[in-house]
Protein backbone atom coordinates (compact mmCIF):
# COMPACT_ATOMS: atom_id res chain seq x y z
CA UNK A 1 0.00 0.00 0.00
CA UNK A 2 1.35 3.74 -1.32
CA UNK A 3 0.59 6.65 0.37
CA UNK A 4 -1.32 9.16 -0.66
CA UNK A 5 1.39 12.09 -1.28
CA UNK A 6 0.53 15.65 -1.32
CA UNK A 7 2.02 17.73 -4.37
CA UNK A 8 2.32 21.78 -4.93
CA UNK A 9 1.82 22.37 -8.23
CA UNK A 10 3.05 26.05 -9.71
CA UNK A 11 1.65 29.23 -9.89
CA UNK A 12 -0.97 29.55 -12.43
CA UNK A 13 -0.48 30.39 -15.84
CA UNK A 14 2.82 30.09 -16.14
CA UNK A 15 2.16 27.08 -18.55
CA UNK A 16 3.98 24.37 -16.67
CA UNK A 17 3.30 21.90 -14.12
CA UNK A 18 5.66 21.05 -11.10
CA UNK A 19 8.15 17.98 -11.66
CA UNK A 20 8.02 15.45 -9.07
CA UNK A 21 11.10 13.21 -7.97
CA UNK A 22 11.04 11.23 -10.59
CA UNK A 23 11.19 14.10 -13.08
CA UNK A 24 7.27 13.76 -14.04
CA UNK A 25 5.50 17.13 -14.84
CA UNK A 26 1.96 17.44 -13.08
CA UNK A 27 -0.74 18.93 -14.99
CA UNK A 28 -1.64 22.41 -13.87
CA UNK A 29 -5.14 22.49 -12.12
CA UNK A 30 -6.95 25.47 -10.96
CA UNK A 31 -8.52 25.55 -7.54
CA UNK A 32 -12.62 25.57 -8.86
CA UNK A 33 -11.48 28.70 -10.96
CA UNK A 34 -10.21 30.83 -7.58
CA UNK A 35 -7.41 33.06 -9.45
CA UNK A 36 -4.01 33.24 -7.44
CA UNK A 37 -4.83 30.12 -6.04
CA UNK A 38 -1.76 27.59 -5.85
CA UNK A 39 -3.32 24.63 -4.43
CA UNK A 40 -1.95 21.58 -3.21
CA UNK A 41 -3.07 18.56 -4.69
CA UNK A 42 -3.41 15.26 -4.29
CA UNK A 43 -0.91 13.16 -6.62
CA UNK A 44 -2.75 12.29 -9.58
CA UNK A 45 -0.27 9.56 -10.70
CA UNK A 46 -0.41 7.68 -7.76
CA UNK A 47 -3.52 5.32 -8.71
CA UNK A 48 -3.06 2.68 -6.07
CA UNK A 49 -3.41 5.77 -3.34
CA UNK A 50 -6.36 7.34 -5.11
CA UNK A 51 -8.57 4.20 -4.84
CA UNK A 52 -8.06 3.93 -1.53
CA UNK A 53 -9.65 7.13 -0.68
CA UNK A 54 -13.02 5.68 -3.10
CA UNK A 55 -16.09 5.39 -0.45
CA UNK A 56 -14.57 7.06 2.82
CA UNK A 57 -16.12 9.71 4.13
CA UNK A 58 -14.55 13.42 4.94
CA UNK A 59 -15.48 16.97 6.62
CA UNK A 60 -14.06 19.63 5.12
CA UNK A 61 -14.48 23.30 7.37
CA UNK A 62 -14.49 26.51 5.85
CA UNK A 63 -15.25 24.69 2.31
CA UNK A 64 -17.57 26.90 0.31
CA UNK A 65 -14.66 28.90 -1.29
CA UNK A 66 -10.34 29.65 -1.78
CA UNK A 67 -8.13 26.40 -0.72
CA UNK A 68 -11.01 24.76 1.48
CA UNK A 69 -13.36 24.33 -1.91
CA UNK A 70 -10.32 23.20 -3.92
CA UNK A 71 -9.63 20.51 -1.12
CA UNK A 72 -13.32 19.20 -1.38
CA UNK A 73 -13.15 19.01 -5.08
CA UNK A 74 -10.07 16.79 -5.33
CA UNK A 75 -11.39 14.26 -2.40
CA UNK A 76 -14.65 13.50 -4.39
CA UNK A 77 -13.25 13.59 -7.67
CA UNK A 78 -11.34 10.76 -5.58
CA UNK A 79 -14.31 9.06 -5.05
CA UNK A 80 -14.86 10.53 -1.27
CA UNK A 81 -17.94 11.57 0.05
CA UNK A 82 -17.67 14.86 1.62
CA UNK A 83 -19.27 17.38 3.93
CA UNK A 84 -18.79 21.03 2.53
CA UNK A 85 -19.41 23.00 5.24
CA UNK A 86 -18.74 27.22 6.54
CA UNK A 87 -21.46 29.29 8.17
CA UNK A 88 -23.82 30.12 5.50
CA UNK A 89 -26.60 27.30 5.03
CA UNK A 90 -27.48 28.23 0.89
CA UNK A 91 -23.87 28.20 -0.17
CA UNK A 92 -23.14 24.74 2.05
CA UNK A 93 -26.22 23.33 -0.24
CA UNK A 94 -24.48 25.10 -3.29
CA UNK A 95 -21.39 24.34 -3.57
CA UNK A 96 -22.56 20.59 -2.42
CA UNK A 97 -24.51 20.43 -4.96
CA UNK A 98 -22.35 21.35 -7.90
CA UNK A 99 -19.49 18.66 -6.57
CA UNK A 100 -21.87 15.98 -6.24
CA UNK A 101 -22.57 16.07 -9.42
CA UNK A 102 -18.86 16.38 -10.54
CA UNK A 103 -18.17 12.81 -8.71
CA UNK A 104 -17.32 9.83 -8.24
CA UNK A 105 -18.06 10.48 -4.89
CA UNK A 106 -20.51 13.18 -3.33
CA UNK A 107 -20.59 15.76 -1.17
CA UNK A 108 -23.62 16.59 1.55
CA UNK A 109 -23.71 20.38 2.96
CA UNK A 110 -23.67 21.19 6.04
CA UNK A 111 -23.74 24.69 8.07
CA UNK A 112 -21.61 25.05 11.37
CA UNK A 113 -20.38 27.86 13.36
CA UNK A 114 -17.05 26.27 13.94
CA UNK A 115 -17.03 28.53 17.58
CA UNK A 116 -20.22 26.15 18.49
CA UNK A 117 -19.55 22.97 20.35
CA UNK A 118 -22.47 21.57 19.54
CA UNK A 119 -22.93 22.66 16.18
CA UNK A 120 -19.87 20.67 15.66
CA UNK A 121 -20.63 17.43 17.55
CA UNK A 122 -23.85 18.13 14.85
CA UNK A 123 -21.75 18.30 11.88
CA UNK A 124 -19.36 15.02 12.99
CA UNK A 125 -22.92 12.78 14.01
CA UNK A 126 -24.54 14.26 10.49
CA UNK A 127 -21.45 13.09 8.93
CA UNK A 128 -21.16 9.65 10.21
CA UNK A 129 -24.82 9.00 9.71
CA UNK A 130 -24.74 9.78 5.93
CA UNK A 131 -21.50 8.20 5.30
CA UNK A 132 -21.09 5.55 7.53
CA UNK A 133 -18.28 6.86 9.29
CA UNK A 134 -15.76 9.75 9.06
CA UNK A 135 -12.24 9.37 8.04
CA UNK A 136 -10.91 12.31 7.69
CA UNK A 137 -11.24 15.45 8.45
CA UNK A 138 -9.64 18.86 7.56
CA UNK A 139 -10.13 21.75 9.41
CA UNK A 140 -9.84 25.03 7.07
CA UNK A 141 -11.54 26.95 9.26
CA UNK A 142 -9.49 30.06 10.28
CA UNK A 143 -10.47 34.29 10.51
CA UNK A 144 -6.98 37.20 10.85
CA UNK A 145 -8.35 40.19 11.93
CA UNK A 146 -6.66 43.24 12.47
CA UNK A 147 -6.01 45.59 15.39
CA UNK A 148 -3.97 47.45 16.97
CA UNK A 149 -3.12 46.35 20.53
CA UNK A 150 -5.21 48.95 22.72
CA UNK A 151 -7.74 47.61 20.50
CA UNK A 152 -8.28 43.81 21.42
CA UNK A 153 -10.62 43.21 23.99
CA UNK A 154 -11.29 39.74 25.36
CA UNK A 155 -14.01 39.00 23.31
CA UNK A 156 -12.16 40.16 20.04
CA UNK A 157 -9.64 37.48 21.38
CA UNK A 158 -11.93 34.77 22.44
CA UNK A 159 -13.22 35.07 18.99
CA UNK A 160 -10.20 34.71 17.21
CA UNK A 161 -9.15 32.28 19.48
CA UNK A 162 -12.44 30.01 19.04
CA UNK A 163 -12.03 30.02 15.36
CA UNK A 164 -8.75 29.39 14.74
CA UNK A 165 -8.07 26.84 16.96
Amino acid sequence: MRATRLVRHSGPGNGGGTPDRAGRVLDQSSASGVEGVDPYVIHQGNEDAMSELTGKGAIVTGSTHGIGVAVAERLVAAGMHVVVSSRTPAKVEEVAARLSQSGPGRALGIACDVRDPEQCKALCLRAEDAFGGIDSMVYNTGIYQRAEFEEITPEFWDNMHAINV
